[in-house]
C-alpha cells in the first residue's frame, strides 16, 4: 500500500465484505487497526478478529473516497457498518469465560470479560428462540453464580446441576464445544455424536439418560429448522412462485428514476374509522422480502375526531426521521398526489427519494411529476408493488383493529 487515499474493504474467511471504510492515507488507516496498543471499541475489535483478507481501492483525493466509501456501503450492506449506526437493535451470543459457562444474549460485546462472541444477529426475537432450544439441547446454567444447592431448573430437567456435582467439569465442557459447534454451522457432528450417545446408553439399560438424549436429539431438530429466518423461508417460496426478487427491485428502481440498489424500501399507510383510532405504519422490505423486525406503528397524536391523512402522514414521517434508524433508498406512501405532496419536503430534507402509491391502479406518483406512472402489466416490478401495498395495508389494519378491539372491551 502506498500514501493514497482510498477505501478498504475488510473480509472474513469466506470473502464477505465485513466493514468497509475510508482513508486520506490507506496503509496509516489500516494499520491502526492492527497495532498491539491499538484503542478500539469493543465492536472494532470484534471485527478485527474476523478480518482474513483485505480489499484497497485507491482513488486521487479524500473527497473520491468519501463518495466511493457510500456507494460501497449501500451496494454490500456489511454488517459492521449498520451496527456502527445503530448498534442497539443487535444481539450477540456470548459464551462466558467460567469453569462452567453460561450462554448468554448480550447488546454489546465486552471483550474484556473474555469468553467467545458470535455475532452481530439483527433479528433479535428469532435469536431468543434460538437459545431458548439450544437451552432446551444442552442444559448449560443459566445462575449468575453457582448456587450451594440445586435450583428449580434443575429438578425441571432445564440444567444439569454443575453446583451440586451432577456432572463433571470435563462432561460440562463437552456440551459447550458442542454449543460453540453449532454456532460456528458444524450441525450434522452434533446431532451424530448424540445419536451415537444415546444408542450406547440404552445399550447399557441406562434408559432415562437415552431418553434425556432422544429428547435433546428432537429438540435439535427444531433448532435446525428454526435457523432457517422467516427471511430465508419467504425467499424460498418466492422462487418456488417463479417471482424474481431482484428484477422487481431493478425494475421498480428504474420507474422511480433511482439509480442505485433499492436495498431498503419503507413504505407508510394510515388508517382509521370516521376519524376515530387513527394509526400510521411503517413496513420495511429489505432486499425485496418483508424485514418484520423493523416495522413500527405510531398512534397519531396530532389529529383527533376528524380524518386528514396529509396531516396523519406528515406527522408519522416527522417522528420517523427524528429516529436513528437507517433510511430508506426509497419510501412509499399509500395514497394520492396530495399525500405525496404532504411530505414530500420532509423526505427532500433527508434527501431519501418519494413515492405515493394509488390503491386501486398500482399508480406510482413522484413529486417532480403530475402524471401518475404505471409498471408494466404482468411484470416483477408490479407483483413487487402489489407485495408491498398488501403487507402495508395488513399490518395497518391489524394495529387499528387492536386499538378498536382495546377501545371496546368493557373497564
Amino acid at each position: 500500500m502506498d500514501n493514497s487515499a482510498g477505501v478498504y474493504l475488510f473480509k472474513n474467511r469466506f470473502g464477505n465484505v465485513l466493514y468497509i471504510g475510508k482513508a486520506k492515507v490507506l496503509k496509516h488507516r489500516i494499520r491502526s487497526y492492527f497495532q498491539p496498543k491499538a484503542k478500539l471499541s469493543d465492536v472494532k475489535k470484534l471485527l478485527v478478529q474476523q478480518v482474513a483478507t483485505i480489499d484497497t481501492i485507491p482513488v486521487e483525493t479524500e473527497t473520491d473516497a468519501i463518495v466511493l466509501e457510500d456507494q460501497l456501503i449501500k451496494d454490500y450492506q456489511p454488517r459492521f457498518n449498520i451496527l456502527a449506526k445503530d448498534d442497539k437493535s443487535f444481539l450477540y451470543i456470548h459464551i462466558t469465560d467460567e469453569t462452567f459457562p453460561r450462554v448468554l444474549a448480550v447488546r454489546r460485546p465486552d471483550l474484556d470479560q473474555g469468553g467467545i462472541f458470535y455475532g452481530p444477529y439483527p433479528y433479535a426475537r428469532s435469536l431468543r428462540d434460538v437459545l431458548r432450544l439450544v437451552h432446551t439441547v444442552f442444559q448449560f446454567r443459566t445462575c449468575a453464580s453457582l448456587p450451594k444447592k440445586a435450583c428449580l431448573e434443575y429438578y425441571i430437567g432445564n440444567c444439569q446441576a454443575p453446583c451440586i456435582g451432577n456432572i463433571s467439569q470435563t462432561d460440562y465442557r463437552q456440551q459447550i464445544d458442542q454449543i460453540i459447534a453449532f454456532f460456528e454451522g458444524k450441525n450434522k457432528n452434533i446431532a451424530s455424536e448424540l445419536e451415537g450417545q444415546m444408542q450406547q446408553a440404552a445399550a447399557q439399560q441406562k434408559f432415562e439418560l437415552a431418553a434425556r438424549l432422544r429428547n435433546q436429539i428432537t429438540a435439535l431438530d427444531r433448532l435446525q429448522s428454526l435457523r432457517k429466518t422467516p427471511r430465508q423461508y419467504l425467499l424460498e417460496q418466492l422462487q418456488q412462485s417463479n417471482l424474481d426478487v431482484t428484477t422487481g427491485l431493478d425494475e421498480l428502481a428504474g420507474a422511480v428514476h433511482i439509480h442505485q440498489p433499492l436495498h431498503r424500501i419503507e413504505v407508510y399507510d394510515i388508517s382509521h374509522h370516521q376519524g376515530k383510532y387513527m394509526v400510521g405504519s411503517m413496513i420495511v422490505f429489505t432486499d425485496g422480502l418483508p424485514d418484520k423486525a423493523e416495522y413500527r406503528r405510531f398512534k397519531i397524536r396530532t389529529v383527533t375526531g376528524q380524518s386528514d391523512d396529509f396531516k396523519s402522514f406528515r406527522e408519522v414521517v416527522q417522528r420517523r426521521l427524528k429516529r436513528a434508524w437507517p433510511l430508506p433508498d426509497l419510501a412509499i406512501m399509500d395514497g394520492g398526489k396530495g399525500q405525496l405532496s404532504a411530505v414530500a419536503q420532509l423526505w427532500e430534507l433527508a434527501q431519501v427519494p418519494v413515492a405515493a402509491l394509488a390503491k386501486k391502479r398500482e399508480e406510482l406518483f413522484l413529486p417532480d411529476s403530475s402524471i401518475p406512472l404505471t409498471l408494466p402489466a404482468g411484470s416483477q416490478g408490479l407483483f413487487l408493488v402489489q407485495r408491498l401495498r398488501d403487507e402495508a395495508h395488513r399490518f395497518a389494519i391489524s394495529y387499528y383493529r387492536w386499538l378498536h378491539t382495546k377501545a371496546m372491551r368493557p373497564e
